[in-house]
């Protein structure tokens, strides 16, 4: 019997390639099976009360502003054991320039789906997934992207373990699971973003390493299926430190 999947996902960085964004831009699904949704609601509502926040706040990371709230946060993430978390980290600097913030945002994507769809396979699952709103971003170019997704030959997406309906897009207000995709995708975008003065922050996603997904299992490599760098020959250019993760 195929079991259900809850997919939950959201970004880090800008999706344009102007000078003035990001140099990196990541796409970050948290996974769990749906029976163990209760439990993971009651995971999110006890980390939320740890950082000072009350059950039915919003938590989103960029509004920790002490270090050791982040490192709390991802440690709350890293805790929730039926959670499994896979990403996508695009670097733009080897990208073409001509690529535009939808282009580069749906790629992205695929990138991601096509491990959801993987690991889903793998354990049995369908994925229903939901995507964070972005802005000038409505549904209706989602369903065009899944469409055209559907008839490339190229696509490595496996469609028997997404679920039918295609995806959806909503708010992390109304969808407090989309939270938990907030704080890996920003623990990551820490790591490969810097700030204003020029700096990164590894510990965040050095903390939150337990939830990632290895294929294979813990010794496994965590690029390619858990933490995905593309184009992949950045890893030994720009992020070398990633193999070690």
């Amino acid at each position: 019997m195929v079991k259900p999947l809850e997919v939950f996902v959201d970004e880090s960085g800008q999706r344009g390639m102007s000078s003035k964004a990001s140099p990196h831009f990541i796409l970050s699904a948290v996974m769990f099976p749906a029976d163990a949704a209760p439990a993971v609601s009651a995971a999110l509502t006890d980390l939320k009360v740890q950082l000072g926040r009350r059950p039915t706040d919003p938590l989103h990371f960029q509004n920790l502003k002490q270090h050791s709230h982040r490192v709390a946060a991802a440690q709350g993430l890293a805790g929730i054991q039926s959670v499994t978390v896979t990403s996508v980290i695009v670097c733009k600097h080897a990208l073409p320039k001509s690529l535009n913030d939808d282009q580069a945002y749906l790629y992205t994507l695929r990138l991601l789906l096509e491990r959801v769809s993987w690991f889903a396979r793998d354990h049995g699952y369908v994925a229903d997934y939901t995507l964070a709103a972005i802005v000038r971003f409505p549904l209706q170019k989602l369903r065009d992207y899944e469409a055209k997704l559907r008839g490339a030959s190229d696509c490595r997406i496996d469609w028997g373990h997404l679920d039918p309906r295609c995806g959806q897009i909503d708010q992390p207000a109304r969808v407090p699971f989309l939270q938990l995709a907030d704080i890996a995708a920003s623990s990551i975008g820490q790591a490969f973003n810097p700030d204003a003065f020029g700096n990164t922050e590894t510990r965040y996603l050095r903390e939150a390493l337990p939830r990632m997904w290895r294929y294979g299992g813990s010794a496994s490599a965590l690029t390619s299926y858990g933490l995905k760098m593309h184009p992949s020959k950045v890893v030994d250019s720009d992020h070398p430190w990633v193999k070690e993760l």
